[in-house]
């Protein structure tokens, strides 16, 4: 293995300095479901990746978050939530293309998928929640562990000026 590689940044693990109280969230589509708050619910498909993306939020803000994906919605929950599961959760800072997207790992560097070195920012909120969720935990943790952001215009359209 490549010793410039760290290998709990790649690995599967719980981190401890992240505690059970710990807010995270997720960039998620949404659908209608009368039987919760509000009426509307993460689809649980948005909390099945292997390596599932998610945002401390004591380390970021709204804005920051919905920079990536504008138009989306953003899912609430707490590292103990996840951790009820068996699943955990480590940080993972990370640097980011405003531009297209793409996560560009652990060290800044020019966009490999549009090529741009000015749209990079640090996203030291970036942590991994892993493995991946089955279908049903996902279904009802989307119901019952979740919470919807109420995001304003404001904040959208601040979050389109950090594109």
């Amino acid at each position: 293995m490549d010793s410039t590689v760290n290998p709990t940044a790649t690995i599967c693990h719980d981190d401890p300095a992240i505690g059970d109280s710990e807010r995270l969230w997720r960039l998620v589509g949404t659908v209608a479901d009368p039987a919760v708050p509000g009426g509307m619910r993460p689809e649980s498909g948005s909390l099945r990746d292997e390596r599932m993306s998610v945002n401390r939020a004591k380390l970021s803000t709204l804005e920051e978050t919905l920079s990536l994906q504008p138009d989306r919605e953003i899912a609430e929950f707490t590292a103990a939530s996840v951790r009820e599961l068996g699943l955990r959760v480590y940080a993972d800072p990370c640097y980011v293309c405003r531009r297209c997207g793409r996560h560009l790992g652990g060290e800044p560097m020019t966009c490999l998928g549009c090529n741009s070195d000015e749209r990079i920012y640090h996203n030291r909120a970036h942590a991994i929640v892993c493995p991946a969720m089955s279908r049903s935990d996902a279904r009802k943790f989307a119901k019952e562990k979740t919470e919807l952001v109420e995001i304003t215009r404001e904040a959208r359209e601040s979050a389109r000026r950090l594109q």
